[in-house]
C-alpha cells in the first residue's frame, strides 16, 4: 500500500520590499562580501505559523529578532474572526525563534498582526501532530538532489531503521517537480506517511566576518527543524536527523529509535564518518558507488547528528530548540552517544555545494573500503 502523502502549507510573513525597515546581521558594523549581503535573510518575520498540539495555542515559527527585537515587543497580534487580542510572547535562540500566542480562541483562521506599522494577515495552519503520531520519524532539508539519491536515502532507513515516515523540507528545487519525488517515495514499502514541505526562501550563508559559529545565518534550516518538532512530531515515536547524503549505520538486532527510546534522556548523539567521492565506477547512481573512507579517519572527523524521543517531558519546554548537529537549551540532559560509526557522509552525494565535492575520482592509496558500510550496501546491491 501506497504512503499517506500530508498535503502540507506553511504561513510565511515578510516585511514589505518597498519598505526601508530590515533585519541586521550580528554585529551589522563589521565588513562583509557582497555574497554575504545577496544571501542574507533581512525581510523573513515568519515562515510559519500553526496550531500547537495542545489546540490552545498558536505558534509562529521565523528567524531571530536581531534589531527587529523591539518591534516584536510593540507588535499587536489579533485573533479573526473573534477580535480578541493575544499576547505574543516570543522565545528566541541563535538562528530561530518562536512566538507563542497562548489561549487562542478556538475559531480562529487567521492572524492579524501590526508591527512597526504595516499590517498583515496570518493564516493559521493545522497542527499535524496527529498525523505523525507514534511514528518513527525522519527530516531533511534538500535542494535538487538527485531523486535517484533520495530515493535511495529513504529506502535505506526505512529498511534498516524502521523509518515509516519521512518529512521532507524542499528549498525550492528547480531540477524537478516535488511529484516527482511524492511519486517514488510514496511507493517505498514500508513508508506509511509522507509530509513535503515547500521552502523555497534564502537558506542562508556562512558569515566570514564571525569567528565563532560562523552559521548562525541557516535561519530556514534551523527553522525547519523547529516546525518539524512543534508542528509536525510533538508525539511522534522518535525524530531522527539525517540528511540526503547521510546514512545512519544499521544495528544489529535493533534501530537508532529503539536505542534511543531506551536511553535516559531520550535523546541520542550519533558520531559520523566521512566517505570519499571515489568510486571506481562512473555512473553515480546513488550512496552504494562511494565506499572508501581515509585510512587515517581519525583526522577528517565530521559533525554530529541526533535521534530524539518527543515524548519526553522537557522536550516540549519553551527552551528547546533542535539544531542541525545538536539540540539547544538549558534543560536538554546530557545525552547518549552512538559510539563508533552512527552515520556514513557521503561527500560525493551533493552537488557540488561542500567542500572537498566534485567529480569522482579512482581510490587510492590513502584510502580503505568501510567493511561495515560495504557490507551493508551489499545488502542492497549484492
Amino acid at each position: 500500500m501506497a504512503a499517506e502523502v500530508i498535503a502540507i502549507e506553511s504561513s510565511p510573513v515578510f516585511l514589505p520590499e518597498d519598505q526601508p525597515l530590515r533585519r541586521l546581521p550580528r554585529a551589522p558594523w563589521r565588513p562583509r562580501p557582497k555574497s554575504f549581503w545577496n544571501q542574507f535573510e533581512d525581510r523573513a518575520l515568519f515562515y510559519d505559523c500553526f496550531w500547537a498540539a495542545d489546540g490552545r495555542d498558536i505558534l509562529l515559527v521565523g528567524p531571530p529578532p536581531q534589531n527587529l527585537a523591539p518591534h516584536f515587543a510593540a507588535a499587536r497580534y489579533v485573533a479573526m474572526p473573534s477580535g480578541r487580542e493575544l499576547l505574543g510572547l516570543g522565545y528566541p535562540s541563535r538562528s530561530t525563534m518562536f512566538t507563542r500566542l497562548a489561549e487562542a480562541p478556538a475559531d480562529t483562521t487567521h492572524i492579524e498582526l501590526s508591527l512597526s506599522g504595516t499590517s498583515y494577515r496570518i493564516f493559521v495552519q493545522p497542527s499535524a501532530a496527529s498525523r505523525f503520531a507514534d511514528r518513527r520519524v525522519l527530516i531533511a532539508v534538500q535542494k535538487d538532489n538527485d531523486p535517484g539519491w533520495i530515493e535511495f536515502w529513504a529506502r535505506w532507513h526505512v529498511r534498516f531503521q524502521n523509518v515509516d515516515a519521512i518529512i521532507l523540507f524542499d528549498n525550492g528545487s528547480s531540477a524537478y517537480a516535488l511529484s516527482e519525488l511524492r511519486d517514488r517515495l510514496r511507493a517505498i514499502p514500508g513508508l506509511k506517511v509522507l509530509g513535503l514541505v515547500s521552502w523555497p526562501w534564502r537558506f542562508g550563508v556562512e558569515d566570514p566576518s564571525v569567528v565563532m559559529h560562523r552559521f548562525w545565518p541557516h535561519y530556514l534550516q534551523i527553522s525547519a527543524m523547529l516546525v518539524a518538532l512543534r508542528r509536525f512530531a510533538p508525539r511522534a515515536a522518535g525524530l531522527l536527523n539525517c540528511d540526503i547524503d547521510e546514512l545512519a549505520a544499521p544495528l544489529p538486532g535493533q534501530d537508532l529509535f529503539d536505542l534511543t527510546k531506551a536511553s535516559d534522556a531520550g535523546f541520542l548523539v550519533l558520531k559520523g564518518q566521512w566517505i570519499e567521492a571515489v568510486t571506481s565506477t562512473p555512473a553515480i547512481a546513488d550512496h552504494s558507488v562511494f565506499r572508501h573512507r581515509l585510512r587515517d579517519a581519525r583526522r577528517d572527523l565530521c559533525a554530529d547528528k541526533w535521534v530524539l524521543d518527543p515524548a519526553r517531558d522537557w522536550v516540549s519546554t519553551s527552551e528547546v530548540f533542535p539544531y542541525w548537529h545538536s539540540i539547544k537549551g538549558e534543560v536538554v540532559p546530557e545525552p547518549a552517544t552512538r559510539r563508533g560509526v552512527g552515520f556514513w557522509h557521503f561527500r560525493g552525494i551533493n552537488n557540488g555545494w561542500k567542500r572537498r565535492a566534485g567529480k569522482a575520482s579512482p581510490p587510492s592509496f590513502v584510502h580503505e573500503v568501510d567493511p561495515e558500510l560495504a557490507g551493508a550496501l551489499n545488502l542492497c546491491h549484492p
